[in-house]
């Protein structure tokens, strides 16, 4: 007869349970950066990038990869996105606009690392002012 015992942390979440991410990592902030440029190209109300603030929430669950859960705060800037400069296009770069709309962004990221592959989903937009 085998016995298999399961012992778990009470830090650690149950197995598929969710976890706290670094909201400040290099690997967070780019998971923010992507999917808020893949939001840039993609709303259509607003003709200025907007630019990462900050993360608010960062969570991550493994699943067949990993599940990875983002919260941020963007703010409209005053690169337009018609403009042809690359340098232009860069959000970093960009000054904030003043009186521009404030956002809260909530992405879900499915990466399959063993396919190389990201598949970003806008969850909600919400205007903070």
């Amino acid at each position: 007869m085998v016995v298999l015992v399961s012992v778990m942390s009470k830090d650690e979440p149950p197995t598929g349970g969710w976890k706290q991410r670094d909201k400040n990592s290099e690997e967070t902030l780019n998971y923010a950066k992507r999917a808020l440029s893949q939001w840039n190209s993609q709303n259509s109300t607003s003709t200025h990038l907007f630019k990462l603030i900050k993360v608010t929430v960062a969570r991550e669950k493994i699943v067949c990869g990993k599940s990875v859960n983002l919260s941020f705060i963007a703010r409209e800037t005053t690169c337009l996105k018609s403009s042809t400069s690359s340098e232009e296009l860069e959000p970093t770069k960009c000054p904030s606009k003043a009186g521009g709309d404030i956002i809260e962004i909530t992405t879900n990221i499915w990466i399959k690392m063993w396919e190389n592959s990201e598949k970003y989903k806008i969850t909600s937009v919400k205007k903070l002012n």
